[in-house]
């Protein structure tokens, strides 16, 4: 998986649907309409956006992984961020 520089995403469902964890890395959100998207953060922030809320930041900051304002665990959490 390669994604040099800011990039945008666009999932073209809502976030309530979604957990997201971490490996590493590697960010999957997992929907339980059966959708898994995987994505790797960098240090250069992603815009990852939602049918149902404004874009957030994915990004590794000061070692953490980061969406919007949530850190990103190992174990699967609901989405509950707000854009920063």
């Amino acid at each position: 998986m390669n994604f040099p520089g800011a990039n945008t995403i666009t999932i073209e469902a809502p976030s309530t649907i979604f957990t997201v964890f971490r490996s590493g890395a590697t960010v999957t959100f997992e929907g339980t309409d059966g959708t898994l998207i995987s994505l790797p953060a960098t240090t250069d922030q992603q815009s990852v956006s939602f049918s149902d809320m404004p874009p957030v930041c994915l990004v590794i900051d000061a070692g953490e992984v980061m969406l919007g304002d949530q850190r990103l665990e190992t174990t699967p959490a609901l989405i509950d961020t707000v854009n920063s």
